[in-house]
């Protein structure tokens, strides 16, 4: 029962980590853009696939953001104390290395998985993404 507590605190901080509901609105825009350009959806199995990638893709962005900034959001957190409410990326932790909650080896780990999972997605669609 405890490993359980634990495996969802970790996922619950991962989440947040990658600023989840933030990252799913950012993709939902381009997939939409895509759609309008093409004029039709794209079958289920490339939509699948491109909705996974992309996904994966900005989950690891918005993560190496925060592993790259951690020094700098440590600081800015004993300096201040943020408004979060209404902020959309408050629903899950912030910032979850700086405040301890998450290890930089778990992030790490973390967002290689999703940079692999978007590799593999780019180069099932189409191997030129990856040089882009």
């Amino acid at each position: 029962m405890k490993t359980e507590g634990y495996a969802i605190c970790l996922i619950h901080n991962l989440l947040g980590l990658s600023r989840v509901p933030h990252s799913l609105m950012d993709v939902a825009l381009p997939a939409f853009c895509a759609i309008a350009w093409l004029g039709y959806f794209p079958s289920v199995t490339i939509s699948i696939i491109g909705l996974i990638t992309a996904s994966a893709a900005y989950l690891a962005v918005y993560g190496l953001n925060d592993l790259v900034d951690l020094f700098n959001d440590r600081e800015k957190a004993k300096l201040t104390v943020a408004n979060q409410q209404g902020y959309i990326d408050a629903m899950l932790p912030i910032h979850p290395v700086a405040a301890g909650k998450l290890s930089f080896k778990a992030s790490f780990i973390w967002i290689f998985g999703l940079i692999l999972i978007a590799l593999i997605g780019d180069y099932i669609l189409n191997p030129m993404t990856i040089v882009i």
